[in-house]
């Protein structure tokens, strides 16, 4: 390996312990806000999870993903572009008819990309029982433990399928720069899932474990993703109690990529935006605690009776309407009371900090806000709020984070698709393939809107001006800026030109057949005309 022959497992674990700091905050965190995304340390499964006081946190974070993941991942259009290179765009040689046809099928591959994304995880590709996620799922999952532990790491599989690994189940290493050196992710295996030169390997067979517990049998791989500097690639290693499963290998695109919310200058790991606010949201999680500890005091019934009074403990037990002995003066019962807490002149200051708190977090996390779309279609003008408005909350980090979960998507997903030769192989230097976030992802709407607004000025101007506008053009521009693709709906130029002939020899048919009309009509005409003329 190059001179890194270190136990991949005991690295792991060295990694592991000088990172528990930065875990034991994203615990925290995750306690206040959803805590299945990073459950305490040692927690047993199916055990319960931490008991919070206030909501605030859980509705700021499913807010902020909710309103990321509509400004990063718009559902209805790829949220990424291929375009022809500004020397085909410029080029006088190439014709127009040409350039439009190359948009065109450059619109159908976008398509193809991401119907192939979004249908990895939930089409039957075996009869596994494999949980199946969508990939706009898959990022919610994601966007939920970024705003809240401040890292992410995920895999796309060879079958481009997408995973997220929990915090605890990945180390990462940065350099100063924070571009990431190594991961190393550990996961548990089922060795009958391993082949037998695997298990062989191993020193294990498969008639010795398949009648343990799965639990009994379980076996950790430890994974390491590995840049290699000289060579510019990133190596691939997998190993079971120090043993190679599979053999090294190397990928010019890792399948593996992390994001970062908020990183600091020689840190491995990012912070959260819910850490950014953690002070007044633990503030007000203990203020929430107190607040119902007081409601429960208050709502208490204690009666109290006299010691010298005629009543017992036992009459205020007795059923409604019994007749109980006591004495009353003017029609008021003596000698027994309620027993009050009088602490209402403090717990307004508890009160008035819960409100100023709460108006503090709902400010930071935007809760005020009613920037999510409540109508089925989502307008252009409403994803461009949302992105400025995330951006802003976000303190400036959206467009870090947006490139950071989108370009090594999109990476990755090209380089498999071109891997496994599922679409013809695009000329070098001559396309660009860019992702489109926030305001740049309206490009499509905004390039329908012109194209609209100049033929309505055309219109205007009259017959003469529409008469250059190009109707067949017209008509695939508006198609592919809408992001319609259906085989069939828009005729070619053949289709039109036969069409066009087609049209053009019924109307010559239908002249000739007049004429004959007419000139049997006349020669009916003039051999009637001859038979009326008397002989001589």
């Amino acid at each position: 390996m190059n001179g890194q022959t270190c136990n991949v497992a005991q690295q792991f674990a060295r990694d592991d312990a000088d990172r528990q700091t930065s875990l034991d905050t994203a615990r925290d965190c995750a306690a206040l806000s959803k805590p299945s995304v990073l459950p305490p340390q040692g927690r047993e499964k199916n055990s319960r999870l931490p008991q919070k006081y206030t909501d605030i946190g859980t509705r700021a974070v499913t807010n902020m993903t909710g309103k990321m993941l509509l400004a990063m991942f718009p559902p209805s259009q790829p949220w990424f572009r291929f375009q022809p290179d500004i020397q085909i765009d410029l080029d006088p040689n190439v014709p127009d008819e040409q350039k439009q046809e190359i948009r065109n099928r450059l619109n159908i591959r976008e398509i193809v990309y991401q119907s192939i994304l979004e249908s990895a995880n939930v089409r039957p590709m075996d009869n596994s029982t494999r949980r199946r996620r969508g990939f706009r799922s898959h990022k919610r999952a994601v966007l939920d433990q970024l705003l809240i532990t401040g890292d992410t790491l995920e895999h796309m599989a060879d079958d481009y399928r997408m995973r997220l690994f929990r915090r605890t189940s990945y180390v990462t290493r940065r350099d100063d720069s924070g571009d990431v050196m190594y991961h190393i992710t550990t996961e548990k295996v089922d060795p009958l899932t391993l082949s037998d030169d695997q298990l062989a390997m191993l020193t294990l067979r498969r008639a010795d474990v398949i009648d343990q517990q799965i639990a009994a049998r379980e076996l950790d791989m430890y994974t390491k993703v590995c840049w290699q500097p000289q060579t510019k690639v990133w190596l691939i290693e997998q190993k079971i109690r120090g043993v190679h499963i599979t053999d090294e290998h190397q990928e010019e695109v890792s399948p593996y990529f992390s994001t970062a919310f908020d990183l600091a200058g020689g840190d491995n790991y990012g912070t959260s935006w819910i850490e950014a606010n953690f002070g007044d949201l633990k503030t007000l999680n203990e203020l929430r605690l107190r607040a119902l500890d007081f409601a429960a005091i208050a709502s208490k019934i204690t009666p109290v009776i006299d010691r010298a009074a005629g009543i017992k403990a036992t009459d205020l037990a007795k059923p409604s309407g019994v007749a109980i002995v006591g004495r009353v003066i003017n029609g008021v019962v003596q000698d027994i009371g309620m027993l009050q807490a009088n602490k209402m002149a403090d717990f307004s200051v508890v009160r008035l900090a819960i409100q100023d708190t709460n108006l503090e977090l709902s400010k930071a996390f935007m809760l005020e806000m009613d920037a999510q779309p409540h109508k089925d279609r989502v307008t252009a003008a409403q994803i461009n709020r949302i992105a400025a408005e995330v951006d802003t909350g976000t303190g400036g980090l959206y467009a870090t984070i947006s490139d950071d979960q989108q370009i090594p998507t999109l990476q990755r997903l090209d380089h498999q698709i071109r891997r496994d030769k599922l679409m013809p192989p695009l000329p070098k230097g001559l396309v660009n393939l860019r992702t489109l976030t926030g305001i740049a992802a309206l490009g499509r709407e905004q390039e329908r809107q012109n194209v609209l607004t100049l033929v309505q000025v055309l219109a205007q101007l009259g017959p003469d001006a529409m008469a250059r506008v190009d109707m067949s053009v017209l008509t695939d521009v508006l198609a592919r800026t809408s992001g319609v693709y259906e085989p069939g709906l828009i005729k070619s130029k053949d289709q039109m030109m036969a069409e066009q002939q087609a049209a053009q020899q019924q109307q010559i048919q239908a002249q000739v057949a007049q004429q004959a009309v007419q000139s049997t009509g006349k020669i009916t005409e003039l051999a009637a005309a001859a038979s009326a003329i008397p002989s001589q």
